[in-house]
């Protein structure tokens, strides 16, 4: 596995938008919590159908990463070829672009595991 550097993971978050990236925003939370640690930059028409990489730096752990389409049709496949993809290093994490209002996958850096928690059943 490639290791950290700094102590946090990078991570390239492309989107290709569709033909509304206006429509378009997506976050990074970090499991459990409600503050996003990142947040895409504004989408105007000059990124019509074009693909967007930030690379963010990660803390180990696990994340939800949410995307949104005001208009309720994802970016795929309506208006567009639009799609996201998260990878760390070349190695995807999650990926899709088919989806309504909004979407969330949960994914963890590399070395620790995606699954989401929850609470234990309660004894009946």
């Amino acid at each position: 596995l490639p290791g950290p550097t700094d102590s946090c993971y990078a991570l390239d978050v492309k989107i290709t938008l569709d033909q509304y990236p206006s429509d378009t925003r997506w976050e990074i939370i970090p499991q459990g919590e409600s503050t996003a640690l990142f947040v895409s930059p504004p989408y105007n028409n000059s990124f019509m159908f074009l693909p967007d990489t930030q690379s963010v730096c990660l803390e180990g752990g696990n994340y939800d990463f949410i995307i949104y389409d005001d208009y309720g049709d994802g970016i795929c496949c309506d208006w567009g070829e639009g799609s996201y993809q998260l990878a760390f290093d070349g190695e995807v994490a999650i990926n899709g672009g088919s989806f309504g209002l909004s979407e969330t996958k949960p994914f963890a850096t590399p070395g620790f595991d995606n699954s989401v928690t929850t609470d234990p059943p309660v004894p009946s």
